[in-house]
């Protein structure tokens, strides 16, 4: 088991059917790694395939696999990791506002809303073997220093990100340049 510690720098939004963020969902989470692992093996010159029109399937082993469905699973093959988000995040009673290009201000502000996402401190577990969880250590290093959740763009989710256990970043980098 790995196990990290996340303390938002910025609210975290990770809506509901309601469009309100009431806690921290591992849905939300996991979509937010998939997402940087398909950015990541893409840019570093890997194939992600693209979804619903593009998918991979499983067939009689995981090397047809892209390495995102590898680690996030697919049609045929389950997720190779189990992630738990414990700890209560507080309701935020500000949300972060990108403010209107076209008038004198540039930039951020804070406004105030009834729902401004999730603050404080959550604990994330992730058991799974030793290469999916550095390989999940570094997406959920790589997702909290960008954005972790939904609306990213408007500055949600921005979270200070502090490991129990070693994680080896270089490592993870070689499997995905491999695949």
């Amino acid at each position: 088991m790995m196990q990290a510690k996340i303390k938002t720098l910025t609210p975290i939004w990770t809506g509901d059917v309601k469009r309100e963020s009431a806690k921290l969902r591992e849905t939300s989470v996991i979509g937010s790694l998939r997402w940087w692992f398909e950015a990541l093996v893409r840019g570093l010159g890997g194939y992600a395939c693209g979804g619903i029109n593009n998918k991979c399937e499983y067939k009689d082993n995981a090397s047809s696999l892209c390495p995102v469905c590898q680690v996030f699973g697919t049609t045929g093959w389950s997720r190779r990791f189990r992630l738990e988000v414990n700890g209560r995040l507080n309701r935020s009673p500000f949300v972060i506002v990108k403010a209107d290009e076209r008038e004198s201000h540039r930039g951020w502000f804070l406004g105030s809303r009834e729902s401004g996402g999730l603050v404080g401190t959550s604990e994330v577990k992730i058991y799974g073997d030793s290469q999916i969880k550095n390989v999940l250590a570094l997406l959920l290093n790589l997702s909290c220093s960008w954005g972790i959740g939904a609306k990213t763009q408007d500055g949600f989710g921005i979270c200070d990100c502090e490991f129990e256990t070693g994680y080896s970043v270089n490592k993870a980098i070689e499997k995905v340049k491999k695949k």
